[in-house]
């Protein structure tokens, strides 16, 4: 990690959905395995979560239900979220519940049976009267949606069950991460999980990374890593976009 970590500030209110830092926490079981190392004051914060205890790491939240934490916090009934990898329909019915019947969500997805599963997923939970999902690349977003969005989410990677060869692509990723970023309003969200055990999976996650260092002093990032020996770990980003 780069920078000092002494004398800083509370970190924002976004690092409380996944590690809790007051009292009552040190009676929570993740606080046996958890252990905050730090981060930094500029104007974005990064907080790092690690793995500090046995093999056995169950007790741990998954990344996706760190992803849906951190976005739980900020989305509220009535505003507009983006999906930009569909994928079988978690993440849209998720937001879509989250932004209520008053709201709206676009998903999005170059694949006929990831739109397909979507709209499903999304009749089964009687959420299709929100959600619009467009069978199109993410980096179309401009065409298909206006602004304000308030928060969108990416889980990058492959279709699970379909071709491991369709992947996302860094080019088209980090083109989406510029649209959400255009169309979202002041202290909106984005969330990235890039998965790295396939093939391209590493570079397209080092393309975000790249993305994201280049903007370090204009949006708020912070990232979530399972510590592990293995490199293929997934890595998870919330991105901020600051209120004016």
């Amino acid at each position: 990690m780069h920078g000092s970590t002494t004398s800083q500030p509370r970190a924002p209110a976004l690092t409380n959905a996944f590690c809790r830092t007051d009292a009552s926490s040190k009676r929570s079981p993740l606080n046996s395995i958890l252990r905050l190392e730090g981060y930094l004051t500029l104007p974005f914060h990064v907080l790092f979560v690690g793995y500090d205890g046995p093999d056995d790491c169950m007790s741990l939240p998954a990344l996706t239900t760190v992803a849906h934490q951190w976005i739980a916090t900020h989305l509220t009934p009535g505003q507009h979220a983006v999906d930009a990898t569909a994928g079988n329909g978690h993440d849209t019915v998720f937001l879509a519940q989250q932004v209520g019947a008053q709201g709206r969500v676009t998903a999005f997805d170059v694949q006929v049976p990831a739109c397909a599963a979507t709209r499903r997923r999304c009749a089964q939970a009687e959420v299709s009267d929100r959600v619009t999902v467009v069978h199109a690349g993410h980096e179309t977003m401009r065409d298909h949606v206006e602004a304000p969005i308030h928060a969108a989410m990416f889980n990058l990677g492959y279709l699970p069950r379909h071709d491991h060869t369709r992947i996302t692509r860094p080019d088209t990723t980090v083109a989406a991460l510029n649209a959400a970023c255009e169309l979202m309003t002041g202290g909106g969200l984005l969330t990235v999980l890039a998965y790295r055990g396939h093939e391209g999976g590493p570079e397209e996650a080092q393309h975000v990374q790249d993305w994201i260092d280049a903007r370090i002093d204009t949006l708020r990032i912070l990232q979530s890593r399972l510590y592990s020996a293995n490199p293929d770990a997934p890595l998870l980003w919330g991105i901020q976009v600051p209120a004016a």
